[in-house]
């Protein structure tokens, strides 16, 4: 027998649609992908993926990188990690599918209509926006030449989630000594090929009260990377999540680990 959907169901996905991977949603309605999908349209709900992948009209907020705000910030943020100005100069963007609610808030927040490709092969979705006015914001903040901009203190640690989304990480370390005791302690760091860019976040963290840690290079291997112990970690953890949680605007994956490895080594109480 088919399954009604409750009062309690809609009041959920309302709250939920925007914010949650789809999976987690299935699991939580039993529903499948293509049932909530259907719902949510007749809801009105925006992330519909169908809205964005068949509407071929180009439009976007173009004032959006103009003046600093928290979205602003982190959008800002996560292109300087997964963003790119092509030589055709476009802003081209591309997200797993396990993510995919993050892309689409992204798109929403910025008031996006450019199509999305979906690649099924390496289950990715991609948008390039081509809109003069957006390109030449970002060219002049600097995300083409790969500097990092002056960022408001404000908005800093927005700025800080969005690149964590894109190119962080927390993981967990075991210290083993002589006496028998294994040690476990939460490291946070942060990867990038671009020694310019990772160098520039390394200071905003420094101007945020982390240590002045150095830039490791990854041997042969094109990448660099910065990391930090357990005091810097928690830090981070409070810059990132204290206040700038906003508009759906991270990656909950992230957040739920960064939370369970700082638990594990007692960095949280």
């Amino acid at each position: 027998m088919k399954r009604t959907w409750s009062n309690s169901d809609y009041i959920y996905l309302k709250n939920n649609y925007y914010n949650t991977p789809m999976i987690e949603l299935m699991s939580v309605l039993g529903r499948t992908a293509n049932g909530i999908r259907m719902q949510a349209s007749l809801l009105g709900l925006n992330r519909n993926l169908s809205k964005f992948l068949s509407r071929p009209y180009i439009d976007i907020d173009k004032s959006f990188f103009d003046n600093w705000n928290s979205s602003m910030a982190y959008i800002l943020g996560f292109l300087y990690a997964e963003g790119s100005i092509s030589q055709y100069r476009s802003l081209n963007l591309g997200i797993s599918e396990r993510d995919d609610y993050l892309f689409f808030n992204i798109l929403r927040v910025m008031n996006s209509k450019y199509k999305v490709r979906y690649y099924e092969k390496t289950r990715t979705y991609h948008v390039a926006i081509t809109n003069p006015t957006i390109v030449k914001s970002l060219i002049k903040i600097g995300l083409h030449d790969k500097v990092i901009p002056s960022v408001p203190d404000i908005y800093r640690g927005n700025f800080i989630l969005g690149y964590f989304d894109g190119d962080g990480c927390i993981t967990c370390s075991e210290r083993y000594y002589y006496d028998g005791r294994v040690v476990r302690y939460p490291r946070s760091g942060f990867s990038d090929g671009s020694f310019s860019i990772l160098r520039g976040i390394r200071d905003l963290l420094v101007a945020c009260g982390l240590s002045d840690v150095n830039i490791l290079h990854r041997g042969s291997v094109d990448c660099y990377d910065i990391y930090y112990s357990m005091k810097d970690s928690i830090k981070l953890f409070n810059l990132l999540y204290g206040e700038n949680i906003g508009d759906g605007l991270f990656l909950k994956r992230k957040y739920d680990r960064f939370i369970y490895e700082l638990e594990c080594c007692g960095g949280l109480t």
